[in-house]
């Protein structure tokens, strides 16, 4: 449930700094036609497909009584792009204190996984109204791909230009 084009950006400072515990994902609506006004995000169509989508990926997300249990989730959507219409969103996610010092609680991998098996289980119907492209659906974690490419700094999901691009100490 990776996806190759999904890119980090590395950098020492900055207030886009990545998480530890955040999944930035992407996938494709194709029962929902492009307008221009999805990619303003003070438009009133942003906003209410945005928090559609986001009230649905955190029910979907405390759907899951293990990662529920564990920690509490904020969903947000970043982008919308056309191609019928291509979301981008992130998830964070806040231990809950009962699991702080659990060795085995969960991970940026358990958030994909869980969402990638969800979005699988859809059958490219989306929390029953939208349709969404077979294989649409990736996710991605800054962290890991950041300490992948030998980064020692921080790191962060550029949904602009979708390159990555270190500076800093490798």
């Amino acid at each position: 449930y990776r996806d190759t084009q999904l890119r980090i950006r590395c950098q020492k400072r900055g207030e886009n700094s990545f998480s530890k515990t955040e999944v930035n994902a992407k996938f494709k609506i194709t029962s929902l036609k492009w307008d221009q006004s999805l990619s303003d995000p003070n438009s009133e169509k942003f906003q209410d497909l945005a928090n559609t989508i986001e009230n649905d990926i955190t029910a979907m997300l405390k759907s899951d009584k293990e990662l529920n249990d564990q920690a509490d989730f904020t969903v947000s959507v970043k982008h919308f792009k056309k191609g019928s219409v291509v979301v981008d969103f992130k998830v964070n996610y806040v231990i809950k204190e009962a699991y702080i010092a659990i060795p085995f609680a969960i991970k940026p991998s358990n958030i994909s996984d869980m969402l990638g098996d969800n979005f699988q289980f859809q059958k490219g119907i989306l929390f029953q109204r939208f349709l969404i492209a077979t294989d649409s659906f990736n996710s991605s974690t800054p962290a890991d791909q950041c300490s992948a490419k030998g980064c020692s700094h921080k790191c962060d999901y550029n949904y602009e230009s979708w390159e990555t691009r270190h500076t800093g100490d490798r």
